[in-house]
């Protein structure tokens, strides 16, 4: 099952004049969005850019907004009720946000509920009309778009520090990515020409020992800014290693078209499981512990067809020894019984399924104090009606019966009596 993977375009107005207008960013139009299609084993299938109506049709689609469009937030966050919470955050988050709390649309961290009360967690906010104009124009589009993820989350706890760069040689972003959050900064070609000590700023947000990424169009800036060892990153790369996150920014009142979030979770914990490194020793446990079920019961499976074919083979040659005219053996249990009917009938013996058989055995071991007020016989099966026995009488009666070779069923005041190989 492919997977659509989109980046949200979003633009960076810059002048020579000296109000640069930090805040007009806006969701272009009509753009080019740069795609990468993917399996469930994250191999790329397709990638590039194209107009929203040219984009690869697949199952789902993922949206990622890039680090310009967010604003993080470490606060802490009561526990309470699902449906409430939205108001406390907007309480909480009301004089941090440059705009009112209406306008914004805010992601709770995805380990919040799993943390305990008193311990800050991550809040991401942007504008919620760009990002609900972005999830309508896809899924106007005909795509089914399951998730809008960040480019960038803050990392764990104690974890590793990162450092992407991203972007054209024209328009060029540094983000700083740690424990501690997510910080962006424009470093374009203008910005290096009217701030020679930029790259000195830098340094001040980036850990020494942080990992640096660059995409390759901006490998060359990336190593003459930070003056370090770089690794290259492609685009589609870092698209689908962004979708592979548990953050979603359409919360509260925005929806998506695609997946509750009960289906995600397990979908998400599914592919966590079966593509995560960390996971590997358990699934090869899990592999194992199936082989070794399907071993056993295959070994199981054949020890009882060979116990079954021993046992047909001691019939076989006990039908054969008894009765020497018997040349052929197709059924020898149907067959052994055949040929004691037919001796049975040539000596005159009467067998159980006689019905002089059947009233003298019942009347020996059920012990009934009334006798029946009508017998039928029919089909080897015999019905007493009007037998009157206690709980305790029956299963006693029962018990004794089938040491004989018969079987009581009671319906009311009606017992049947059939032999055990007629049941």
């Amino acid at each position: 099952m492919n997977k659509l993977i989109v980046s949200l375009p979003w633009s960076y107005s810059g002048s020579d004049s000296t109000e640069t207008k930090l805040n007009s960013h806006q969701l272009k139009s009509n753009c080019e969005f740069t795609f990468v299609v993917c399996n469930e084993n994250r191999v790329v299938v397709d990638s590039g850019q194209a107009p929203i109506e040219l984009l690869p049709k697949t199952d789902s689609t993922i949206l990622v907004a890039p680090t310009q469009a967010l604003s993080w937030h470490h606060i802490t966050v009561p526990k309470v009720p699902q449906s409430q919470m939205r108001a406390v955050l907007d309480g909480l988050l009301e004089e941090q946000l440059l705009e009112d709390t209406n306008l914004t649309a805010i992601a709770l961290s995805p380990t919040a509920k799993s943390e305990k009360e008193g311990v800050k967690t991550w809040i991401a906010t942007c504008s919620k009309e760009w990002l609900s104009v972005s999830i309508s124009k896809f899924e106007m589009a005909g795509h089914r778009v399951v998730q809008v993820a960040p480019a960038f989350a803050p990392e764990p706890s104690r974890s590793e520090s990162y450092v992407f760069i991203t972007g054209t040689t024209e328009e060029s972003f540094l983000t700083s990515v740690s424990d501690k959050g997510v910080l962006t900064f424009p470093i374009s070609s203008y910005s290096q020409t009217h701030a020679p000590n930029l790259s000195t700023g830098f340094k001040h947000y980036i850990a020494d020992d942080a990992v640096v990424f660059s995409e390759p169009a901006v490998a060359a800036l990336a190593e003459k800014i930070l003056n370090r060892p770089i690794q290259i990153r492609q685009q589609s790369a870092g698209l689908i290693e962004s979708a592979q996150t548990d953050w979603e920014l359409a919360q509260f009142d925005l929806k998506l078209s695609g997946d509750g979030d009960g289906i995600k979770r397990i979908r998400r914990i599914w592919q966590e499981f079966r593509l995560s490194t960390a996971w590997k020793p358990a699934r090869w446990g899990f592999i194992g512990l199936i082989l070794a079920n399907v071993i056993g019961l295959n070994a199981w499976a054949w020890q009882q067809k060979s116990n079954l074919a021993t046992k047909k083979a001691l019939l076989t040659t006990q039908l054969t020894q008894i009765f020497p005219q018997v040349k052929v053996v197709v059924d020898p249990t149907l067959q052994m019984n055949k040929e004691l009917a037919s001796l049975r009938q040539s000596s005159g013996s009467v067998s159980a399924q006689n019905f002089e058989s059947v009233l003298s055995a019942f009347s020996l071991l059920t012990n009934s104090k009334t006798p029946p007020t009508m017998i039928e016989y029919a089909a080897n099966k015999t019905i007493f009606t009007g037998i009157n026995l206690t709980d305790a009488e029956y299963a006693l009666a029962q018990t004794k019966m089938k040491m004989h070779g018969y079987t009581l069923i009671r319906d009311g005041n009606r017992i049947t009596v059939t032999t055990q190989a007629d049941v």
